[in-house]
């Protein structure tokens, strides 16, 4: 598996940390990752609506984990 996928799709759909846990990282931490300034990266996922793709995506993840069993919806 690619370890460094790019700024969007890690934003938008995070990755797997080395200890298999999904990590969503921050517009900073990924400039920094990435080389890119944070305010080249800021407008660029504002542009492209990436918060947006990633509330979608962890809305699809979180179904597709309770489906599976993976997850429990009761907070108690």
């Amino acid at each position: 598996m690619n370890k460094h996928l790019n700024p969007k799709t890690e934003f938008t759909q995070g990755f797997r940390n080395d200890a298999g846990v999904r990590v969503f990282p921050s517009v900073d931490e990924l400039s920094q990752k990435f080389g890119v300034s944070r305010s080249s990266l800021f407008k660029k996922g504002r542009k492209e609506v990436w918060h947006s793709e990633r509330l979608q995506f962890q809305k699809k993840l979180a179904a597709e984990l309770f489906v599976a069993g993976l997850i429990d919806t009761n907070l108690n």
